[in-house]
């Protein structure tokens, strides 16, 4: 396979990465069968060839800039914002991975998230796999198919988390409201814990 990665940088920081991928591939196979008969006796051979060939073209792309003085604004299909921002960040993607110091409120969706760094603000992140671990200053908001609150992860407010499978190792200095198929709650919450699961 190979790949092209094109970066273009714009206007008061604006930046879009383009990839194309192109895949190849070819695969031949001979079978040998053999038929006997009530005795033992052989009859027949049969030969079976079998030849396939396939190929394919994948593209994928991620834009992202400031908006306004401070904010950033990052989308497309594997987005890695590893810089921080200095106001809210908006990212979103297939695959999100964050990282660095968000002086504000970070806002993030996709399919599966990975959310290390430390939020000056809240934290607001939905996806179908996400794992949160590093510092949120005031409060988490959280919906997911799966959430994991890592080990070594602080929330320093309160945290709001649904989910089918919500597991919580981190700390919490606030209160939690969490509701999920399955809850795992082994990190230390200080306030109140207020929890509905079906298991």
């Amino acid at each position: 396979a190979a790949q092209k990665a094109d970066l273009r940088r714009g206007e008061a920081g604006a930046r879009l990465e383009v990839k194309f991928g192109f895949t190849g591939g070819r695969n031949d196979s001979d079978t040998a069968r053999n038929t006997f008969d009530a005795g033992g006796s052989a009859l027949r051979r049969y030969l079976d060839s079998d030849s396939s060939r396939d190929s394919g073209v994948n593209t994928g792309g991620k834009f992202s800039r400031p908006m306004g003085q401070g904010h950033l604004f990052a989308a497309g299909g594997t987005v890695r914002a590893i810089d921080g921002a200095e106001d809210d960040a908006f990212v979103a993607g297939g695959q999100v991975y964050t990282a660095g110091n968000f002086r504000e409120s970070l806002f993030a969706g996709g399919g599966n998230l990975t959310i290390t760094g430390n939020a000056g603000r809240n934290l607001y992140v939905g996806g179908g796999t996400v794992a949160a671990e590093g510092t949120v200053a005031e409060d988490l908001f959280a919906a997911a198919g799966t959430f994991r609150l890592r080990e070594g992860a602080k929330v320093g407010g309160d945290a709001f988390i649904t989910g089918g499978t919500v597991e919580v190792f981190g700390d919490i200095a606030g209160d939690l409201w969490v509701a999920g198929g399955t809850v795992v709650l082994t990190g230390t919450v200080t306030g109140t814990v207020h929890a509905r699961a079906n298991s």
